[in-house]
């Protein structure tokens, strides 16, 4: 009963909208599939898949912008040496130490992930050590006021080897989006489509000069 009436206080929905933006499955048979609808279970649930089916290296750090309530952090937190979400909404950082307690009450170390909230263009010391970083459901957006190219900028400058990208980016009946190709491009990144659903397909960018997949 505690458990759901946390999701229930963490959703918020008595103030109206719906609140979570990540799928859970908090197991027997409990959920936030109520507050959700269907493309958040598939957004979650296929991108969850496709990275742990990824051969990371045990020295990676990774970095997730716009990390919502942590999962994909959480999810990764055996592959690699370091995790690190960022997210500016107090909401799903509160949903965030939620769920890590969760995580943790099953027994799962995440001593190696830390979610930190704030705005990414004021934290871009994060990518300092980064070798992965996730933008999923962000960098598509066009409206981002120059703050997608700046952070392209800073993980080029950084050496970043892999980018991860979730949203209707390089493919899809959505319409392939040149603007988000052009710009990797620009800062010497190639990217692949993996996932090819319409609206959520699923891309990688990789720094050419790298041969790592």
């Amino acid at each position: 009963m505690i458990k759901k009436f946390k999701i229930f206080l963490l959703n918020y929905k008595i103030f109206g909208g719906r609140r979570w933006y990540q799928y859970f499955n908090f197991g027997n048979g409990i959920s936030n599939r109520k507050y959700i609808d269907e493309r958040a279970v598939y957004r979650t649930e296929s991108f969850v898949k496709f990275l742990k089916n990824i051969e990371w290296n045990s020295d990676e750090e990774i970095v997730d912008v716009g990390c919502n309530a942590g999962r994909y952090c959480y999810e990764m937190s055996n592959n690699v040496r370091r995790a690190t979400g960022i997210e500016f909404s107090r909401r799903f950082v509160k949903q965030a130490k939620f769920l890590r307690y969760l995580y943790e009450k099953k027994g799962l170390d995440l001593k190696n992930v830390k979610i930190v909230y704030g705005d990414v263009m004021n934290n871009l010391e994060l990518f300092d050590n980064a070798t992965t970083v996730i933008l999923s459901k962000v960098l598509y957006h066009k409206n981002l006021n120059g703050a997608g190219e700046k952070i392209l900028e800073r993980l080029s400058s950084n050496g970043v080897n892999r980018i991860i990208i979730q949203g209707h980016t390089t493919q899809g009946n959505m319409g392939e989006d040149k603007y988000i190709q052009d710009l990797l491009q620009k800062y010497n990144y190639s990217t692949q489509s993996i996932d090819h659903h319409e609206e959520y397909p699923i891309a990688i960018a990789i720094r050419k000069q790298s041969k790592e997949v």
